[in-house]
């Protein structure tokens, strides 16, 4: 495709109307978990995102089908998973950096380097 085409296809009514509604739909999911924490005296004290490559993400998970025997844990479900993140769950980045609640975390490196960094996002609250 090219640009002249994806301009084209951002422009076009159905590309616009298709935006407007995953974005009321993610408002929606957003203030609805708001309310529900609310109406229970609670709120999301803090967003941590632990950002990894998908690539990496691919060989742990597939690492841990093999070590744990969890079935659930091949490519095309990883695949499947990670869609659904990025669909509906990271879009929630946005709102979370509004409230002053997102924490971005590196997952790359040790353990207790990443366990450490958790904490301190944590203990910043």
């Amino acid at each position: 495709m090219t640009l002249q085409d994806t301009v084209a296809l951002m422009n076009s009514a159905d590309y616009k109307e298709r935006f407007k509604a995953e974005y009321y739909q993610l408002a929606n999911r957003f203030k609805g978990l708001k309310k529900m924490l609310a109406e229970r005296g609670q709120d999301v004290s803090v967003m941590v995102d632990l950002e990894v490559p998908e690539d990496e993400l691919m060989v742990r998970l597939i690492k841990r089908g093999k070590d744990s025997g969890r079935a659930d844990d091949n490519e095309e479900t990883i695949k499947k998973r990670l869609h659904v993140y990025h669909s509906q769950t990271s879009p929630l980045i946005d709102w979370y950096k509004n409230e002053k609640k997102y924490q971005h975390i590196n997952g790359l490196g040790t353990m207790d380097g990443i366990f450490a960094d958790i904490c301190e996002a944590v203990d910043k609250l």
